[in-house]
């Protein structure tokens, strides 16, 4: 009878996600198709992105998987140690090497794709190899990216409103990084400056992606190939826009 109860509490608990996760694709649907920032019209970013996505599709997929690939290294790396120095599974050592080989390698991925994608939407012809070009920011990509976290976080244990403000106010910290070389807290204060008067329409627009790459991932995940790539280039077209007289004259090659 228990083992009854118990399997019948698992066909409600896995019809209940189903209906949120139905739910959730429905709102996305209609938020894509219907809801489009002021400040940004879709008309106009999705005219200038999507050309450019077309022309270096090849390119921006094969970043995909390979972040992907990437994305398991720190596992295999915790592995490596664990046979070669006998450690356990749980051993502080092994999750310490594990977290900070992920950090390395995902901020290294993430200001080398800030850094493509800048490329992209100026016009210019990135290669694969640019993924790892950006280490010279590396030290000043992760401060502020802690940084920034510790904000934000600290913003939504004020009641939430704060963090949202905060997380609106600086979302663009990592583009003065790697285009304007900016630093730490010079990247911060310049992205205040660009958002300025911006916020309620950023907020559409980071609503409008979250739903853009829940529609991608609800797709077999095969989707996400193409609204991932397209939601950083329209990031990045927003910072263009955004950023003008913000900063030191752009870092980022020209054609």
């Amino acid at each position: 009878m228990d083992q009854l109860a118990a399997t019948g509490a698992d066909i409600a608990s896995a019809y209940l996600l189903l209906g949120i996760l139905m739910t959730a694709i429905v709102l996305a649907l209609l938020i894509v198709f219907f809801v489009s920032p002021k400040a940004f019209p879709r008309k106009e970013y999705m005219g200038a992105v999507w050309p450019l996505f077309k022309r270096h599709f090849w390119l921006l997929l094969a970043i995909v998987i390979i972040q992907q690939v990437l994305a398991n290294l720190p596992s295999a790396i915790t592995g490596v140690a664990q046979g070669l120095f006998s450690l356990g599974e749980n051993e502080p050592i092994s999750a310490i090497l594990s977290f900070v080989a992920m950090i390395v390698i995902v901020t290294i991925l993430q200001a080398g794709l800030v850094g493509i994608m800048l490329t992209v939407v100026s016009g210019g012809t990135p290669r694969l190899g640019d993924l790892f070009s950006k280490t010279r920011v590396f030290w000043r990509y992760l401060g502020c990216s802690i940084l920034y976290g510790l904000i934000t976080v600290g913003g939504f244990f004020l009641l939430v409103f704060p963090g949202v403000i905060w997380f609106l106010k600086f979302s663009l910290w990592s583009y003065f990084i790697v285009d304007k070389n900016a630093g730490v807290i010079e990247a911060l204060k310049m992205s205040s400056q660009a958002t300025k008067g911006y916020k309620p329409s950023l907020f559409v627009l980071y609503i409008y992606l979250m739903s853009l790459n829940l529609l991608g991932l609800s797709a077999l995940f095969v989707g996400f190939f193409v609204t991932a790539p397209m939601t950083l280039l329209i990031l990045a077209w927003v910072y263009r826009r955004l950023s003008g007289g913000v900063g030191t004259p752009s870092a980022v090659p020209k054609p």
